[in-house]
Protein backbone atom coordinates (compact mmCIF):
# COMPACT_ATOMS: atom_id res chain seq x y z
CA UNK A 1 0.00 0.00 0.00
CA UNK A 2 1.51 3.74 -1.27
CA UNK A 3 0.22 6.60 0.03
CA UNK A 4 0.61 9.83 -1.93
CA UNK A 5 0.47 12.80 0.22
CA UNK A 6 -0.92 16.41 -1.85
CA UNK A 7 1.61 19.26 -2.49
CA UNK A 8 0.62 21.55 0.75
CA UNK A 9 2.04 24.82 -0.60
CA UNK A 10 0.37 24.16 -3.92
CA UNK A 11 -2.79 23.79 -2.13
CA UNK A 12 -2.53 26.37 -0.17
CA UNK A 13 -1.47 28.91 -2.79
CA UNK A 14 -4.06 27.73 -5.44
CA UNK A 15 -6.82 28.84 -2.46
CA UNK A 16 -4.92 31.73 -1.13
CA UNK A 17 -3.32 34.59 -3.08
CA UNK A 18 -0.62 36.30 -1.38
CA UNK A 19 2.14 38.91 -2.05
CA UNK A 20 5.16 37.08 -0.67
CA UNK A 21 4.54 33.49 -0.44
CA UNK A 22 8.18 32.83 1.06
CA UNK A 23 7.24 34.80 4.23
CA UNK A 24 7.77 33.24 7.56
CA UNK A 25 3.72 33.46 8.19
CA UNK A 26 2.59 31.99 4.88
CA UNK A 27 5.14 29.26 5.12
CA UNK A 28 4.32 28.56 8.42
CA UNK A 29 0.89 28.19 7.02
CA UNK A 30 1.92 26.04 4.33
CA UNK A 31 4.42 23.87 6.91
CA UNK A 32 1.18 23.36 9.27
CA UNK A 33 -0.59 22.28 6.47
CA UNK A 34 1.89 19.93 4.78
CA UNK A 35 2.42 17.62 8.43
CA UNK A 36 -1.80 17.41 8.68
CA UNK A 37 -1.49 16.21 5.31
CA UNK A 38 1.47 13.41 6.06
CA UNK A 39 -0.52 12.88 9.11
CA UNK A 40 -3.48 11.40 7.60
CA UNK A 41 -1.05 9.40 5.38
CA UNK A 42 0.20 7.74 8.67
CA UNK A 43 -3.46 7.09 10.07
CA UNK A 44 -4.03 4.78 6.68
CA UNK A 45 -0.88 2.72 8.09
CA UNK A 46 0.79 2.25 4.17
CA UNK A 47 3.65 0.18 3.27
CA UNK A 48 5.21 3.15 1.98
CA UNK A 49 4.51 7.29 2.14
CA UNK A 50 5.15 9.56 -0.96
CA UNK A 51 5.27 13.04 -0.67
CA UNK A 52 6.62 15.43 -3.18
CA UNK A 53 7.36 18.05 -0.23
CA UNK A 54 7.67 18.00 2.75
CA UNK A 55 7.54 20.16 6.24
CA UNK A 56 11.19 20.80 5.57
CA UNK A 57 10.50 22.95 2.54
CA UNK A 58 9.07 26.16 4.61
CA UNK A 59 12.59 25.88 6.51
CA UNK A 60 14.37 25.85 3.20
CA UNK A 61 12.64 28.87 1.86
CA UNK A 62 12.42 31.20 4.52
CA UNK A 63 16.30 30.60 5.34
CA UNK A 64 16.84 31.11 2.08
CA UNK A 65 15.23 34.61 1.96
CA UNK A 66 18.22 35.40 4.93
CA UNK A 67 15.88 35.92 7.87
CA UNK A 68 17.98 33.31 10.38
CA UNK A 69 15.40 33.52 13.86
CA UNK A 70 12.37 33.01 11.35
CA UNK A 71 13.78 29.73 9.89
CA UNK A 72 14.74 28.47 13.00
CA UNK A 73 11.80 28.82 14.56
CA UNK A 74 10.23 26.98 11.40
CA UNK A 75 12.47 24.26 12.16
CA UNK A 76 12.16 24.26 15.65
CA UNK A 77 8.41 23.01 15.21
CA UNK A 78 9.26 20.46 13.07
CA UNK A 79 11.86 19.22 14.70
CA UNK A 80 10.01 15.75 15.66
CA UNK A 81 8.12 15.09 13.07
CA UNK A 82 11.59 15.11 11.03
CA UNK A 83 11.85 11.55 12.19
CA UNK A 84 8.78 9.94 10.66
CA UNK A 85 11.01 10.77 7.24
CA UNK A 86 12.97 8.05 6.06
CA UNK A 87 15.09 9.53 2.98
CA UNK A 88 14.70 12.52 1.35
CA UNK A 89 15.41 12.78 -2.59
CA UNK A 90 16.51 16.55 -3.67
CA UNK A 91 16.23 16.44 -7.73
CA UNK A 92 18.87 18.85 -9.02
CA UNK A 93 17.26 21.13 -10.87
CA UNK A 94 19.95 20.92 -14.18
CA UNK A 95 18.84 19.08 -16.94
CA UNK A 96 15.20 19.97 -15.90
CA UNK A 97 12.83 22.43 -17.61
CA UNK A 98 11.76 25.00 -15.77
CA UNK A 99 8.13 26.05 -15.90
CA UNK A 100 6.06 28.47 -14.12
CA UNK A 101 2.35 28.69 -13.78
CA UNK A 102 0.04 30.75 -11.92
CA UNK A 103 1.18 29.12 -8.65
CA UNK A 104 4.97 28.85 -9.12
CA UNK A 105 6.32 32.13 -10.53
CA UNK A 106 9.32 32.66 -9.05
CA UNK A 107 12.32 33.24 -11.53
CA UNK A 108 15.09 30.42 -12.05
CA UNK A 109 17.40 31.84 -10.05
CA UNK A 110 15.64 32.25 -7.40
CA UNK A 111 14.95 28.42 -7.79
CA UNK A 112 18.39 27.76 -7.29
CA UNK A 113 18.62 29.40 -4.13
CA UNK A 114 16.18 27.55 -3.10
CA UNK A 115 18.18 24.57 -4.21
CA UNK A 116 21.43 25.65 -2.46
CA UNK A 117 19.48 26.28 0.83
CA UNK A 118 17.94 22.71 1.00
CA UNK A 119 21.19 20.95 0.20
CA UNK A 120 22.94 22.57 3.17
CA UNK A 121 20.13 22.11 5.20
CA UNK A 122 19.70 18.25 4.81
CA UNK A 123 23.50 17.93 5.41
CA UNK A 124 23.40 20.13 8.21
CA UNK A 125 20.73 18.12 9.87
CA UNK A 126 22.27 14.94 9.11
CA UNK A 127 19.34 14.03 7.42
CA UNK A 128 19.23 10.70 5.11
CA UNK A 129 19.24 12.09 1.34
CA UNK A 130 20.22 11.35 -1.94
CA UNK A 131 20.80 14.44 -4.64
CA UNK A 132 19.24 12.73 -7.96
CA UNK A 133 21.00 13.54 -11.17
CA UNK A 134 19.85 12.33 -15.11
CA UNK A 135 17.32 12.30 -17.11
CA UNK A 136 13.76 11.71 -15.69
CA UNK A 137 14.31 7.19 -16.47
CA UNK A 138 17.45 7.49 -14.34
CA UNK A 139 16.05 9.82 -11.44
CA UNK A 140 13.30 7.20 -10.74
CA UNK A 141 15.50 4.40 -11.32
CA UNK A 142 17.60 5.80 -8.91
CA UNK A 143 15.03 6.67 -6.67
CA UNK A 144 13.57 3.19 -6.87
CA UNK A 145 17.08 1.56 -6.32
CA UNK A 146 16.81 3.08 -2.69
CA UNK A 147 12.77 2.85 -1.94
CA UNK A 148 12.92 -0.73 -2.75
Amino acid sequence: KVAIVEEAARYFFAKKKVRDPFSYINQRTVQSLAKRFEQKAHKANPDIILCARSVLDAVAYVRATGINHEWKRLLAKTKNWLKTYDHFFLLDPEGVNYKTDRIRKEEEKVRALFHTSFVKLLSELQLPHTLIKGDKKERIEKMLDIIL
